[in-house]
């Protein structure tokens, strides 16, 4: 199966190449990847097994090979990062990405949310995001909208690796929710329906033009697309389920409706 059947139809990355395969030499390759060795911890069956584990899991749902690895670093914030090593997806050069969680996202959410982490950092790789357009304050206007557009809509295409490697849309809601919040199941109480409702009759409170300027999809939305993608043609043919999903087609406009109506443009 190939990545490309699930990427969102916004994630135009192949129009905005901003530079070609990373082009590092050996000794720079080797380089990058011994940072990760001497200031992280790789996750190993015999230091982490649990993680080991849910990491091994993932790399088997996505079928990726040993090139892939995963490091815990301490870190008080709750993140996660996918940095390449050697070249693009599909160079067939190993090791290909390493993907680091903070150690205080490891130590907060369970087994299964992890996976839909590192589902979503793979999904980065996968789609090549790395290779999207930077912008800065002196970059044109234009450019830099275009620029936050792509870096949206590339975490909708993540957003789906992340969900296939549950696959459950309440374990992704409960895996963005504590990211985003900071906490543990004893507060959060799962509900997707009632939480998409709030968005629905709060919309006129999260209406604002700024949401252009924003990197990531407001969160509300983000839940709303993947809620879109688990009825979707594309995961139906993904996943070998029968029944009468919408058209992949119709997905996309959905979720490019919902972003036009929040920022108003």
């Amino acid at each position: 199966k190939s990545f490309e059947e699930l990427r969102y139809s916004g994630d135009r990355v192949k129009d905005y190449l901003q530079t070609g395969p990373s082009g590092l030499s050996p000794r720079e390759k080797k380089a990058r990847r011994a940072f990760y060795h001497q200031n992280m911890v790789e996750v190993l069956p015999e230091l982490l097994p649990k993680l080991s584990a849910v990491f091994e899991g993932v790399k088997d749902r996505l079928g990726v090979g040993p090139g892939v690895e995963c490091f815990v670093q301490s870190d008080s914030k709750l993140g996660a990062f996918c940095h390449n090593i050697g070249d693009s997806f599909g160079s067939g050069e190993e090791p290909l990405v390493a993907v680091v969680l903070n150690s205080a996202l490891v130590n907060l959410l369970t087994d299964e949310e992890l996976a839909v982490i590192i589902g979503h950092e793979l999904g980065h790789y996968f789609f090549s995001h790395r290779l999207l357009p930077n912008s800065s304050e002196g970059t044109p206007s234009l450019e830099r909208l275009q620029a936050k557009q792509l870096s949206r809509a590339a975490e909708i295409s993540a957003d789906r690796i992340g969900f296939i490697c549950c696959p459950d849309l309440s374990i992704c809601f409960r895996a963005m929710l504590k990211t985003e919040s900071g906490l543990s199941d004893e507060h959060l109480r799962v509900d997707v329906p009632a939480y998409l409702d709030q968005l629905r009759d709060n919309r006129s409170v999260l209406e604002h033009s700024d949401e252009i300027w924003s990197t990531h999809p407001m969160f509300p939305l983000r839940v709303k697309a993947l809620k879109w993608f688990c009825m979707s043609q594309a995961y139906y043919d993904w996943v070998g389920k029968s029944g009468p999903p919408i058209s992949t087609e119709k997905m996309d406009s959905m979720i490019e409706k919902d972003f036009s109506s929040i920022c108003g443009m």
